[in-house]
């Protein structure tokens, strides 16, 4: 029994060493992989220097510009393009071509894992869209202000309502003087006969029924009424007041007086505005007021019905800008024949403007050269050597690279500009850029300068070339290569500028 117990103590102790020591296996194991993560950058560096060491500071590999993945230890020629290999100490670090800030290279099975789609630069008609918002009021000059030309009493008003419509030939105020009343029954009277003499009297009655007309119409007119309150008192029946009727359709903005009050010259009596004669006066962002210019058309809408739109032009950006604001007041005015919706705003709506501005009419881009229209075609060219020919073949210069295949874009339309998919560009916060396919399986990040957003594009100042491919899906994977194993990236792929 002794013996049992001596057995199975020693039996306990074996099974608890063993589990120590299975856990510190584990726990030196990570440690293990987190100094390797650690030290992975020197360990590469120095085998990298055992490498060139073990082959020789004179050794030299040979590899194709065109393919980077193409590395060979004798000479030869390019599998790929037949481009004979260039020459360079190996663990060198080659250089990428101006305005290229790093390169991956990738095989096809990984570009398909990735889902990396690419299009080319094309050119489209682009447009950027600026919003505003603001105001509906009454344009100044199709308001008008009436006064009183004569010395009388208020005896009734059009409307004591501000904003009632007053047809064209109501009355907006009468006012009650016996002088004046008298002269106005005398000039309707006397037009009324001119009117019935035409082509039935002598002509001396004419004259004379003229010239009576023309006096009495005079004295009216040196007591504030014009032309059209004559063509107005000539066309109704003379009445016990002195009628000032509206010479338009037009809306009440503001009456100055009551019924009964006396009226002396120069007292303000009623303030009318056209209803037609509108202008929305809004808010634009600073940046975005270059762009627009007097002339420029579009949309006009009600926030509360979107559904209803009228078509309205801007007719002035003003040439200063809020500096509290920074925004920019501009006017657009409802465009003459343009079709209006049954419910249109009136003054004193809040509305939203939006505008489409061309691209090829703004900044850099207005200033700049565009090719003329024209079919696209396929040339086929040796990059190393400029060679461009029409039809596929071998360089003439070098006598054994095969030409490549791209595609050339027919000319810009008057409104195009050259663009990208948006969903190509990287944006690091100092830079974009976008992945180019300068050979199969290797792409190119190219520094580009570029416009604001344009719906799923974005217009190109500089950086790139029409026709040239660049990843439209996939830009993102392609630059987490290169962040994922920075120091692979420089040590192979030449992308030795920080980021």
């Amino acid at each position: 029994m002794g013996e049992q117990e001596v057995l199975g103590g020693r039996s306990g102790w074996r099974l608890a060493l063993a589990a120590v020591l299975a856990r510190l296996r584990f726990l030196a194991l990570i440690a293990l992989l987190i100094a390797a993560a650690a030290f992975w950058d020197r360990a590469a560096e120095l085998v990298r220097g055992d490498r060139v060491a073990a082959i020789g500071p004179g050794a030299t590999e040979h590899f194709c510009p065109m393919h980077p993945a193409v590395v060979r230890a004798a000479p030869g020629k390019c599998p790929s393009c037949a481009m004979p290999l260039a020459v360079r100490q190996p663990g060198s670090r080659p250089d990428l071509p101006e305005g290229t800030r790093a390169r991956v290279v990738l095989a096809p099975y990984r570009i398909g894992q990735a889902g990396i789609r690419t299009e080319p630069a094309s050119w489209r008609p682009l447009a950027f869209e600026v919003e505003a918002r603001g105001v509906l009021r009454y344009e100044e000059a199709a308001t008008r202000r009436f006064g009183a030309g004569f010395t009388g009493r208020v005896t009734s008003l059009g409307s004591t309502t501000d904003g009632a419509t007053i047809r064209r030939g109501e009355p907006l105020v009468r006012i009650a003087s016996a002088e004046v009343q008298a002269v106005a029954a005398s000039y309707a009277t006397s037009a009324k006969q001119l009117e019935d003499a035409k082509g039935r009297s002598a002509s001396a009655a004419i004259e004379r029924l003229r010239a009576l007309t023309d006096q009495l119409g005079r004295q009216l007119l040196a007591w504030g009424f014009d032309q059209g309150q004559l063509e107005l008192l000539a066309a109704h029946e003379p009445g016990e007041d002195v009628a000032i009727r509206a010479p338009f359709d037009c809306v009440v903005l503001h009456t100055d007086v009551s019924v009964g009050e006396q009226v002396v010259i120069g007292s303000p009596l009623v303030h009318v505005a056209d209803p037609a004669a509108v202008v929305a006066i809004l808010q634009i962002r600073r940046g975005e007021a270059r762009m627009l210019r007097p002339g420029l058309r579009g949309d006009l809408v009600d926030p509360l019905r979107p559904e209803d739109r009228s078509e309205v032009e801007i007719v002035q950006v003003a040439p200063h800008a809020d500096e509290a604001a920074q925004t920019v007041l501009v006017r657009a005015r409802t465009v003459e024949g343009a079709s209006a919706p049954a419910r249109a705003p009136t003054a004193g709506s809040m509305v939203a403007a939006r505008f489409r501005v061309p691209v090829r009419e703004t900044e850099p881009w207005s200033g700049m050269e565009f090719p003329a229209a024209g079919e696209p075609r396929t040339v086929y060219e040796c990059p190393p050597h400029g060679v461009s020919e029409d039809e596929p073949g071998i360089c003439r210069l070098c006598g054994e690279m095969k030409l490549i295949a791209r595609e050339v874009l027919g000319g810009a339309g008057p409104l195009d500009v050259l663009a990208v998919p948006d969903s190509a560009v990287v944006e690091t916060g100092r830079a974009a850029f976008v992945f180019v396919l300068s050979a199969p399986g290797t792409f190119d990040a190219h520094v580009v300068r570029l416009g604001p957003r344009c719906g799923d594009s974005r217009p190109v100042i500089s950086g790139i070339g029409a026709g040239e491919r660049v990843a439209a899906a996939g830009a993102f994977l392609l630059d987490a290569e290169t962040r994922l194993d920075p120091a692979a990236a420089a040590a192979y792929f030449g992308a030795s500028e920080p980021r």
